[in-house]
């Protein structure tokens, strides 16, 4: 089972640089009815008079199987770049002058591999008469979830997916074609979706953005970005980043529907995407949040930037989950190495919760990310105070070293190896690479990290 996953960057400290179904499977094509001569029963010597038989009528394709076959062709058009046949059963000038535009989109972003997945059946629908040829009455239409793969060519080493809802009219006869009467996003949509997209690409980044301006700022800032990450890391790797025109669209290609202002609250960019079980994430998008990244300044962007790339590598080189405490505060430690910010100005919110609450007894828990909780920016600049401990103690390669042993499953043993719903700390796994990473424990490093919070808050 996939699941996705969702690794989002409070504005927080940031504020300070900134200045503030089931599936139907279908019959083959049936070939149309025919006639064949055959002679006159107990006539001979003589020609007979012809008569014309009709074969037995083969079955007729079911309506899913005639969708899935449209379907089908439609995707073999975006890979062929054969737009008038991707267009073909698309019915009302409308509708097609938008499914032309999605074609022309999905090949400027580079998909590859489009592929149909699954056709699921939903409830037969009349179609409105606005989507009806001109008739006296409505045909009946078929309603249906179509399942899609893609990658994107140059930045993704695995599959995405994605639903669309549309209707169908049912080809009328066995030799006519099923024609596309409404096409929409199931549940998210995809990049190509959005109108006004801008293209920019390099060699380590492709931007898609829902202006031009926007799109050339940010891919200067992604490409930067990637020396920070290598510059820890050890590599890097291409992302892809999305940066649609309103916090709306945002919400909506991060699947959380209309905006919710506590979901996206002081959140500037979201990474997303399929994470299969012991594997690395191959097809992330970094999204930006229009309104909070605006109200950065540059470096407060750069920051940004550094922390979702920090993300998209580390989650494509390695393949378990770790603490929050740890992927968060390890993007941090990347991101603010190149700033020279007093270390109290970068983690002032988390200063001024201690000074509030008193100093906490044990690492940043996952619920202390909840943006609805209120504290995650305390909760940032927590997280990256424990890895800064750590390299400091330690140095970063050891530091990195310790990151990779708690992300590599082929070291857990299923004794070992508890997961938990929310993605909260393993203990065992923690615990077992700080000593053997490190050379150290739990209690010391939590010693040491509120020695450091205490000092700050002085």
């Amino acid at each position: 089972m996939r699941r996705r996953t969702a690794v989002v960057v409070a504005v927080g400290a940031l504020a300070l640089s900134a200045g503030s179904g089931c599936t139907w499977p279908g019959p083959d094509v049936s070939p149309s009815a025919g006639v064949e001569a055959v002679p006159s029963p107990g006539v001979s010597d003589q020609a007979a008079a012809p008569t014309a038989v009709p074969t037995p009528a083969l079955p007729q394709e079911s309506p899913i199987a005639g969708t899935e076959r449209m379907l089908r062709a439609r995707v073999a058009a975006v890979s062929d770049g054969a737009r008038e046949h991707w267009l073909a059963p698309v019915a009302g000038s409308l509708l097609r002058e938008r499914q032309g535009q999605v074609f022309d989109r999905m090949r400027s972003i580079g998909v590859i591999g489009l592929r149909l997945v699954s056709v699921t059946g939903q409830s037969p629908v009349v179609s409105p008469p606005a989507l009806t040829p001109s008739s006296a009455t409505p045909p009946s239409s078929l309603r249906v979830k179509a399942r899609f793969s893609y990658r994107l060519a140059g930045f993704d080493t695995a599959d995405r997916t994605f639903d669309v809802d549309l209707s169908v009219h049912p080809a009328p006869s066995a030799d006519g074609e099923p024609q596309v009467i409404a096409w929409a996003p199931h549940d998210r949509p995809q990049p190509w979706d959005l109108d006004h997209l801008t293209v920019r690409r390099s060699a380590t980044s492709l931007v898609l953005a829902g202006s031009p301006h926007l799109a050339t700022d940010l891919l200067a800032r992604a490409d930067a970005a990637q020396s920070h990450v290598a510059a820890v890391w050890g590599r890097s790797r291409p992302a892809v980043w999305v940066a649609p025109a309103t916090d709306t669209e945002a919400a909506l290609l991060l699947g959380r529907g209309a905006v919710d202002p506590v979901a996206l609250r002081d959140v500037a960019a979201v990474t997303d995407g399929p994470l299969p079980a012991r594997q690395p994430a191959g097809a992330d998008r970094i999204v930006i949040v229009p309104k909070a990244w605006i109200s950065l300044s540059g470096r407060g962007r750069d920051v940004v930037a550094a922390h979702e790339l920090t993300h998209v590598v580390v989650r494509g080189s390695t393949t378990g989950a770790v603490p929050l405490w740890l992927s968060e505060g390890f993007a941090e430690f990347v991101a603010y190495r190149a700033v020279s910010l007093p270390e109290g100005d970068i983690v002032r919110p988390a200063v001024d919760a201690v000074r509030r609450s008193g100093l906490p007894r044990d690492l940043p828990t996952a619920a202390q990310f909840d943006p609805a909780a209120g504290g995650v920016q305390a909760a940032y600049g927590l997280s990256l105070l424990v890895v800064r401990t750590l390299a400091e103690r330690d140095g970063v390669p050891a530091l990195v070293r310790f990151y990779r042993e708690v992300a590599d499953t082929s070291e857990r043993s299923a004794a070992a190896t508890v997961p938990t719903p929310d993605g909260a700390d393993d203990q065992h796994v923690v615990d077992h690479a700080l000593v053997s990473a490190l050379h150290t424990n739990r209690a010391g490093l939590v010693r040491d990290w509120r020695a450091r919070v205490a000092q700050l808050v002085s």
